[in-house]
């Protein structure tokens, strides 16, 4: 149960880790291009900002984790043959299959996951 914990605690933790470093570059992006003052960026309102920033984007994360499971679930039992996704393009089946198995991160049913590979095929 311990290391079930830790496992969704680490997922939630990268998520959140990705999240900053992409408000961070954007905030690089923002003193070298457009002269952005830095003293915008330490204010207490800026900061609670980021903060609802990285807590939406670990939502929006979790979220379309859910939609690609849902999407996956419902097109493979309408699935007879076992072909899903021949027509989808190979990196919309590997975006789709990062987002299924991190849904299972999120949810720490990662080792529920014995067939992934044949619900969502490369």
């Amino acid at each position: 149960m311990k290391t079930v914990t830790v496992g969704i605690a680490r997922t939630y933790l990268r998520t959140a880790s990705a999240a900053a470093m992409l408000l961070q570059g954007s905030q690089l992006l923002s003193i070298s291009m457009f002269g952005t003052s830095e003293a915008v960026f330490e204010t207490l309102r800026f900061r609670l900002l980021a903060a609802v920033i990285i807590i939406a984007f670990v939502g929006l994360a979790r979220l379309c984790g859910y939609l690609a499971y849902a999407h996956t679930m419902a097109a493979s039992t309408d699935d007879a043959h076992g072909d899903f996704g021949a027509s989808m393009p190979r990196w919309s089946r590997t975006v789709l299959r990062y987002f299924f198995l991190m849904h299972f991160r999120f949810t720490g049913r990662i080792d529920d996951v014995t067939d992934w590979h044949l619900a969502v095929k490369t």
